[in-house]
């Protein structure tokens, strides 16, 4: 799955985003030999209380020792000295996803994990009590993403880290959906 697909399969079942808080740190690990750019990040939540850790990784991302128009985004391995350069990540790079939030674990990581998106393992859900008569969470049977991995690809689409997408930038400025 790449991140444009999952932007879709979100939008095609939340039409609206829902307010969060905003991303409080943001780590990056490169592992050259993987060629994968692992992004971790805290983000608090809309009313202050919780932090939830989000991870999302890009794979394919290739490195230059020298900066060129493939590779502008500078990356240093923190107390390894290591100098890199990174090629721009595009909206159809390859992505894998986790976030800490309940949204996150019953309405996506399932299927997450059925399209190879996933980020670690699953963690099986065990139903505690009777069925309620609810309808499925996520009728579509789709994988995407919960809004504290939205926040922070656009935090990460607004510092230059991903290059812009309209399809993409514009599901992502959509005005908050005010809940009654």
């Amino acid at each position: 799955m790449n991140l444009l697909q999952a932007v879709n399969y979100t939008a095609s079942i939340r039409d609206k985003q829902y307010s969060t808080g905003k991303v409080n740190t943001v780590d990056y690990r490169y592992l050259p030999r993987e060629k994968q750019l692992y992004i971790q990040a805290t983000n608090r939540s809309a009313d202050k209380t919780r932090l939830y850790r989000t991870t999302i990784v890009f794979e394919g991302i290739t490195n230059s020792d020298v900066p060129d128009k493939n590779h502008p985004i500078p990356y240093s391995s923190k107390g390894q000295g290591i100098e890199l350069y990174l090629k721009t990540i595009m909206v159809r790079d390859r992505i894998r996803t986790r976030c800490q939030c309940q949204d996150y674990y019953f309405m996506w990581e399932f299927w997450n994990k059925q399209n190879k998106a996933l980020v670690g393992p699953h963690k099986t859900y065990v139903r505690v009590s009777p069925p309620s008569g609810r309808p499925p969470v996520n009728p579509a049977e789709a994988p995407g993403l919960c809004k504290h991995l939205l926040v922070l690809i656009k935090k990460l689409m607004a510092d230059g880290v991903i290059k812009k997408d309209q399809a993409v930038w514009s599901y992502l400025n959509r005005p908050p959906r005010v809940l009654r």
